[in-house]
């Protein structure tokens, strides 16, 4: 027999209330787990990195980045948003003005030529850059590499 019971609508409310704070803490226990498993399995492909020497650093250096990375992703202060590089990227550009500022923004945007390595004692970016006389003449452009031109207009 099924008993019936008149519940008030505060009593309603407050049963929907909740069940949906239980579904909601369910659903951010699952989120979190899922958080949690990707952040492990990062730190182990990292681990594996440094181990087998495909890292540019040496091996405890590598190891002590890698767990600086999981305590910082844990804590919530690592960003890995593509965002986020460009921006940092372009943050270096800041220390420069005028000419140099747009010449360091062009080598850090992908243009031109990049070599070396970080292994190898650093990355080398140039790029060439071609300016318009102050006269305005007509201008033949031969690049002397393969790469793309930048053409920067003239400055007052």
């Amino acid at each position: 027999m099924h008993k019936t019971t008149n519940h008030t609508p505060w009593q309603r409310l407050a049963r929907a209330v909740a069940t949906g704070c239980v579904g909601a803490a369910c659903a951010v226990t699952a989120v979190t787990a899922a958080a949690q498993d990707d952040a492990a399995s990062r730190y182990e492909r990292e681990v594996q990195a440094c181990k087998s020497g495909t890292s540019a650093q040496s091996t405890e250096t590598c190891l002590k980045e890698a767990r600086n990375a999981r305590d910082a992703r844990a804590k919530g202060q690592l960003d890995t948003d593509d965002s986020a590089l460009l921006r940092n990227r372009l943050q270096r550009c800041d220390a420069f003005e005028g000419r140099a500022k747009a010449d360091c923004i062009t080598r850090l945007s992908e243009h031109g030529q990049r070599s070396g390595s970080v292994a190898g004692g650093g990355i080398l970016r140039s790029a060439e850059t071609v300016v318009v006389p102050p006269d305005g003449n007509a201008v033949r452009i031969q690049p002397r590499t393969d790469a793309p031109v930048i053409l920067v207009p003239r400055q007052p």
